[in-house]
């Protein structure tokens, strides 16, 4: 029997990838580790600035997608990240 999958679209990998910033920032942030923190936040915003200059380029559309996808979901699921690392650090101390 051959599996099927679904493979990951380019937004649905910047999705997951905002959330990992998103998780990875409250555990540097935590952790007191200022390196790291800032390196993190400089690939994240240089590849949401890559996105921008291409979408520009390409009349609104990054890979095929409207960039409006790559902002929105972006920020939403950084900021959905930051909470639910949050909430676990508070659950388990």
């Amino acid at each position: 029997m051959v599996g099927s999958y679904r493979r990951l679209t380019p937004g649905s990998f910047h999705g997951f990838f905002s959330t990992g910033v998103g998780v990875f920032t409250v555990d540097f942030v935590h952790r007191h580790q200022l390196g790291p923190l800032v390196t993190i936040h400089a690939i994240w915003l240089a590849s949401m600035y890559f996105i921008h200059v291409r979408a520009q380029s390409g009349r609104g559309q990054f890979l095929g997608t409207n960039v409006r996808v790559y902002y929105g979901f972006g920020v939403a699921l950084y900021i959905f990240g930051l909470l639910l690392a949050a909430l676990l650090c508070t659950l388990t101390g």
